[in-house]
């Protein structure tokens, strides 16, 4: 059954489906009024239903069931050095994928990636991304996505946190105990510089390392996630 994001309700259990979402149910999927389909709100529900109307430029969707879908905790953020869009749209797709709460590109020394434009028009890029996630995957949950202006800004969320580092330890489950939200840090491939790493240290930061090889910042966010994903799903928090 195909799947479509959805966030417009017209009435009593009908939803519209418009946009790129109808060029895609119309013109590419070629479906017909009386077809199942399954939407997604991105807020954990997802609903079953068939194609009332189709119209020029919207479809009409009879919903005839609506699950909703506990988000398990903790919840995984993680705050990536900036790359450039090909690869920041890699991560986003990936991570979602796998689960992520929120994904937060920020500025870094050693980034060697400058952000020109207006921040809220890549954001939205990537969340048309994380759209196309969802309804690959079946994730209930649509991450947020932030495109922050400064490092420090980093510091800004709560939870419990854990920096990725060649001179950290090597991750284990007691690390994850009674976790409720959980931040991963992620730098540059050069690294952070000793300035920014002082800003992780007088905070107490934890630092830990998921391979003796250094990583790519897309490999090690990919890969990190999957870990963290794994522990979260075989309840080792």
């Amino acid at each position: 059954m195909s799947r479509f994001f959805s966030f417009f309700i017209k009435d009593d259990n009908n939803f519209i489906v418009e946009g790129e979402e109808f060029h895609h149910l119309y013109k590419v999927l070629r479906l017909k009024e009386g077809e199942d389909v399954r939407l997604l709100n991105g807020k954990g529900k997802i609903f079953l239903g068939k194609i009332r109307k189709i119209e020029k430029d919207k479809a009409f969707v009879y919903v005839e069931k609506e699950f909703l879908f506990e988000r398990k905790k903790p919840f995984l953020s993680f705050f990536v050095s900036l790359v450039p869009q090909d690869k920041r749209a890699i991560i986003v797709q990936k991570l979602t994928e796998l689960g992520a709460f929120s994904i937060s590109f920020f500025p870094s020394e050693f980034s060697k990636v400058n952000i020109k434009g207006e921040l809220s028009k890549k954001e939205e890029k990537l969340r048309k991304v994380a759209i196309g996630a969802i309804k690959q995957s079946g994730n209930p949950y649509l991450p947020n996505i932030k495109i922050l202006k400064s490092f420090k800004e980093i510091f800004d969320f709560k939870g419990d946190n854990f920096l990725l580092s060649q001179n950290g330890s090597f991750l284990i489950k007691s690390n994850m105990k009674k976790k409720k939200n959980i931040n991963i840090f992620i730098g540059p491939e050069g690294g952070f510089s000793e300035k920014e790493l002082n800003e992780f240290r007088k905070r107490d930061i934890e630092e830990i390392k998921i391979s003796e090889n250094v990583l790519r910042t897309e490999t090690a966010a990919i890969s990190s996630a999957a870990i963290f994903s794994y522990l979260k799903e075989t309840e080792c928090f």
